[in-house]
């Protein structure tokens, strides 16, 4: 059972104490996993389509290795998760895709189905707190959000609207607020993952982006602008604010990177011109250039992140 933390009232009898300290409200009984050293990063789909899932430790470097399967050859989905579970909404799959499908992070295997989202599209992003997952963006609604609950199974119900309209735009979240930036414009916008309606102005990056990736801990997040670029900016998610250099990338891989993330750790994998299965990891906390992860089992852009510790959880 949960114990009450005398010295941190917020805390109530319901809750876990999160990796950064704070309370999280769980199911009673639940507890959460998957921080520090045992988070396990996910990547999935390939352009041209596969339907392969690679995972990697995020606390140790190293190359990927096979998980399983994904329900269909994909590509451009977007990826959210749970301390347990990984999801994958939408994507392009011989035609735009509503299919929403999932895992369990902690063994390998493959996808099973979850559910539909709302319209069938690509170019999707996704972010989560520790319940639930918004799908962001896309090819025919690019304003577009819609939500699920992680825990269960079924179609996903509309958010609001996103004032960064795009495809692929760069997203992240704290366990409280989900971050939406680029879309093939400079704007950052963001959400109460809790609550629904459409995003806040937080302020601008430093650049234009459309094909980058996001990722961040409790406090912090990581943005790159991809496009044949090797920037990267952070942002501080309680606040509002312009992103900030960070440093730069190992390689520019334009299109569609992954990124995956623990309460230390972003590790972007994959990216094309030319097409690569280069992983590289930089510490969220500090700033300063990536480094050599190692490399995924597939070469190619359009993949998908997740892991079961990043800032949302």
């Amino acid at each position: 059972m949960p114990i009450r933390s005398l010295g941190n009232p917020s805390v109530r009898y319901n809750a876990v104490m999160s990796k950064t300290g704070n309370a999280q409200n769980v199911d009673a009984g639940a507890a959460y996993s998957g921080a520090g050293d045992a988070t396990r990063g996910l990547f999935s789909g390939l352009y041209p389509d596969s339907n392969i899932i690679d995972y990697i430790t995020i606390a140790s470097a190293g190359n990927a290795s096979d998980f399983g399967d994904l329900t269909q050859n994909q590509q451009q989905a977007g990826a959210c998760a749970s301390a347990t579970r990984g999801v994958w909404g939408g994507g392009f799959s011989s035609g735009n895709s509503n299919v929403i499908q999932y895992v369990t992070i902690a063994s390998t295997g493959n996808a099973t189905d979850f559910g539909d989202l709302i319209t069938a599209q690509h170019g999707v992003s996704g972010l989560s707190d520790v319940t639930r997952g918004v799908f962001c963006g896309g090819t025919q609604d690019s304003t577009s959000m819609e939500y699920i609950t992680i825990a269960s199974t079924g179609n996903a119900q509309d958010f609001g609207d996103s004032a960064a309209p795009g495809r692929n735009p760069v997203t992240c979240a704290s366990q409280t607020r989900g971050i939406i930036g680029g879309g093939n414009s400079n704007q950052i916008g963001y959400i109460t993952i809790q609550t629904l309606g459409d995003t806040t102005d937080f302020g601008d990056l430093n650049w234009t982006a459309q094909y980058g990736a996001g990722g961040s801990n409790g406090t912090r997040g990581i943005l790159t602008r991809a496009n044949g670029y090797y920037d990267v900016d952070y942002i501080t998610i309680a606040s509002t604010g312009n992103g900030t250099d960070f440093g730069d990338l190992t390689n520019y891989g334009s299109n569609i990177q992954g990124m995956c993330a623990s309460d230390t750790r972003v590790v972007r994998g994959g990216g094309s011109s030319p097409n690569t299965n280069v992983m590289d990891y930089a510490t969220i906390d500090t700033t300063g250039n990536f480094t050599d992860f190692g490399d995924l089992t597939t070469t190619g852009n359009s993949k998908s992140g997740l892991s079961n510790g990043h800032g949302g959880l």
